[in-house]
């Protein structure tokens, strides 16, 4: 009887596990599906792209990527009056100290460290230059000369003073406007990537108008394919990210010579024949930054600079 009953048990194991293979074989694993958004604000629009099995994961995380991009938009647009950088420019007339909130902080100390390591090149506070510029370009003229003096007086790093342990800023001179064109865009792709690596995602893509940052590879690709628009070459790119800085579309062309709207804040005046440069680094924000800084100083002249920065390449 002993014999008997174990047979049956063996019997019963061996049934089981054919099943259990069965099942296996007939419900594999549900594939990813890929999942792409496409979200318009701070002046751009964002391209959210990545891989899940869980729709009603991928619709939360729209509706998180919409309500973060709102957020960031209050904080560093320069079009909204009642934005935190618009409410920043306007106290400059009052010279006090004005807190700060946590995203307004962190861009604006990393924007700081990075004006004083590239000699005052990157400056937030180019707003009075940027858009005297912008004037200039859509009227096909230059700026005046008195005009240009003037905007430049109120730019400078040395106009701008932290205070790390408050977390509070204070402009020292009337008439200042903050420019966070050449950061707060790459600091946004890093906020949306953050949050959906907070939910688990890895295969990731972030474009926010040209400023990338990517996860690890699509399902079955050796990476992400990134056209690089310096150059023309397609690489394929795994956690990184990606910034391009150049003249493409907005340009003033004066007594034989090519102004950009990207303004050299030593000189006061838009680079002159500037060519397309990309960037790779670990954070966009950086990759955003050092796009301009390298466009405004020519490849071999931002090398010594970017070799304080070992994640940073200039491509």
């Amino acid at each position: 009887m002993g014999n008997g009953i174990g047979r049956i048990a063996m019997n019963k194991s061996l049934l089981f596990g054919i099943l259990s293979l069965l099942l296996q074989i007939t419900c594999p694993a549900q594939e990813l599906e890929r999942f792409e958004y496409a979200i318009p604000k701070m002046g751009t629009t964002f391209r959210i792209i990545f891989y899940t099995d869980d729709q009603e994961l991928a619709r939360k995380i729209f509706r998180k990527c919409g309500l973060r991009l709102e957020q960031l938009d209050q904080v560093f647009s320069d079009y909204r009056t009642n934005s935190e950088a618009h409410k920043i420019s306007n106290s400059s007339c009052s010279g006090k100290w004005q807190d700060v909130s946590d995203d307004m902080w962190s861009v604006l100390s990393t924007a700081v460290t990075l004006g004083k390591a590239s000699n005052g090149v990157f400056d937030v506070s180019i707003g009075p230059l940027s858009k005297l510029w912008r004037h200039a370009i859509r009227r096909k003229k230059m700026p005046d000369a008195s005009d240009l003096k003037m905007a430049k007086n109120k730019v400078g790093l040395h106009l701008i003073e932290l205070d790390e342990q408050k977390k509070r800023v204070k402009l020292k001179t009337s008439g200042m406007q903050l420019d966070f064109g050449a950061i707060a865009k790459g600091y946004a792709v890093d906020e949306l990537y953050h949050l959906l690596k907070s939910e688990e995602l890895s295969s990731i893509l972030i474009d926010g108008g040209g400023d990338l940052r990517v996860g690890n590879a699509p399902p079955g690709e050796a990476g992400w394919k990134i056209h690089l628009s310096s150059n023309g070459e397609t690489m394929y790119y795994t956690d990184r990210a990606i910034a391009s800085s150049g003249s493409t579309f907005r340009y003033l062309n004066h007594e034989g010579a090519t102004y950009s709207h990207i303004v050299n804040p030593l000189t006061g005046r838009g680079v002159i024949d500037g060519q397309i440069v990309t960037v790779a680094a670990k954070d966009c924000s950086i990759a955003d930054a050092f796009a301009s800084i390298a466009f405004i100083l020519g490849k071999e002249k931002v090398v010594e600079i970017v070799n304080l920065f070992p994640e940073v390449e200039v491509l």
